[in-house]
């Protein structure tokens, strides 16, 4: 029997904290300009976790909602008092969301796995990483059609 993973974290102040059950899908960097202006860095490292493992544990945060780039509503989560951004993702599949990197307690289990947004990416900070690198999102895995007679 294995043990569950818990992770936790929170935003700078400690007025929001937060456990999610298992590891993250992958660690992903993110150089879409929304990234840029929430994070205020050239980029945002985001931790991808299925949204039903995430559990606030205290506060609550506050939430800002955009249309991205490609036409989604884009929600990013943030603490009201600090302003730490937390959590982000795709309003219309809230089933996977982004934890971001930094208000993790300890971000040593993960492992990048690509770049995304780099055509957005700033000019002055070169990535020097042998890294996929994703001009926009990544693709989306197809879905698996079902046929008349079978059972998903």
């Amino acid at each position: 029997m294995s043990i569950p993973l818990m992770t936790t974290g929170g935003c700078l102040c400690g007025g929001v904290r937060y456990e999610y059950d298992g590891a993250p899908l992958g660690l992903l960097y993110c150089h879409c300009k929304d990234c840029q202006r929430c994070t205020g860095g050239p980029f945002a490292a985001v931790a991808l976790i299925l949204k039903d493992s995430l559990k606030i544990t205290e506060g609550q945060t506050k939430s800002f909602t955009v249309i991205g780039e490609e036409g989604g509503r884009v929600f990013r989560e943030f603490c009201p008092n600090c302003g730490s951004p937390l959590f982000s993702g795709l309003e219309g599949s809230r089933k996977m969301m982004a934890v971001k990197a930094g208000s993790l307690d300890d971000s040593s289990m993960l492992t990048p796995a690509m770049h995304i947004w780099t055509d957005s990416a700033v000019k002055w900070l070169a990535i020097h990483d042998e890294l996929p690198r994703v001009p926009r999102n990544p693709p989306r895995p197809p879905r698996k059609e079902v046929k008349e007679n079978e059972h998903a």
